[in-house]
């Protein structure tokens, strides 16, 4: 998928292979919603909560403008007990960054190319990095926190 040069093609190529993944972790993975107005590149059940999912392949880093469309869809969907996945293989911009900081949006997990590559080399499971993700979004760490740092913090923990 990587050496794809079409953004649309590859994003097209990653969302059954993400599906894929979140059927292997999840407790209920039900793909892709297609409905008037709107695409969710999948949705999925994981420790009794319900989440949407967006993934995107493009040159550029994410916005908070293309994760706020997920947050919103999230926050209206399920009687606002959804949740979102936001996966980004470029990573997120820095005023992307700067603006996920308020309690609405602890509702929003952020992936970038990196988290994804740890979890399919298994060097974490996705729904353990979810979890670690969350709990750092609620410590208020920030709205990103990488895989990376994560595994560290969890060998070092280990010690």
């Amino acid at each position: 998928i990587s050496l794809m040069s079409d953004a649309n093609a590859r994003g097209a190529a990653l969302e059954p292979l993400m599906n894929d993944i979140l059927g292997y972790y999840a407790q209920d993975s039900r793909g892709p919603i297609r409905r008037t107005g709107e695409q969710i590149d999948g949705h999925f059940k994981l420790d009794s909560h319900w989440y949407y999912v967006e993934v995107r392949w493009r040159d550029h880093k994410a916005s908070a403008a293309d994760v706020s469309v997920l947050r919103d869809r999230a926050k209206d969907g399920f009687g606002g007990d959804m949740k979102a996945l936001f996966i980004s293989m470029s990573g997120f911009s820095g005023e992307c960054l700067k603006r996920l900081v308020n309690k609405d949006d602890e509702r929003v997990i952020l992936m970038d190319g990196f988290d994804l590559r740890c979890v399919l080399d298994c060097q974490i499971a996705l729904d353990v990095l979810m979890d670690e993700k969350q709990a750092a979004l609620i410590r208020r760490v920030g709205p990103f926190v990488g895989a990376r740092t994560i595994i560290e913090e969890r060998m070092a923990r280990k010690r």
